[in-house]
């Protein structure tokens, strides 16, 4: 069980400090160009996912399909990642060549990462319903642990 917590914890950490891309099950088909943006992107609100759509542009251009809802909707501490990105570059060139890879690279790590809580959330229900014992590491029971103390000094 702890190599296994371990391993989930490595993996969360690899995508939350950008030490590796997101895995290609969590980037294949989502966030995609339906239309290419052609010019600087709008503010964006978190209520403007439009099923699984949405538009970055002021003039209606830069269709991006789909968002998975869990993904836009996810939240660290209050702080919708994916529309508070997109806000914080309202303005700026949405053709800027590297704009939609990172876009599509943060859908991606958000739904790993989304993925990944629920794993290590199974991991810990299941910790929690076999918990170690003194007995099941092999020591001493703690009224046993007591008994066998040496007295203190008076």
């Amino acid at each position: 069980m702890f190599d296994a917590a371990a391993a989930v914890g490595a993996a969360i950490r690899a995508v939350q400090t950008f030490a590796r891309p997101p895995g290609e099950a969590f980037t294949k088909g989502v966030a995609l160009a339906q239309t290419a943006p052609t010019g600087k992107l709008r503010p964006i609100d978190p209520r403007d996912l439009d099923g699984a759509a949405l538009t970055l542009c002021e003039n209606g251009s830069g269709l991006i399909a789909p968002i998975p809802r869990e993904v836009w909707d996810f939240a660290v501490s209050g702080y919708r990642v994916v529309p508070r990105w997109l806000a914080a570059r309202a303005g700026l060139d949405a053709t800027a060549p590297d704009f939609i890879p990172q876009l599509r690279d943060l859908v991606g790590r958000v739904g790993e990462l989304i993925d990944l809580n629920l794993h290590a959330d199974s991991l810990l229900i299941q910790t929690l319903d076999d918990p170690l014992s003194r007995d099941s590491l092999g020591f001493a029971s703690a009224d046993a642990a007591s008994e066998t103390a040496a007295p203190e000094d008076e």
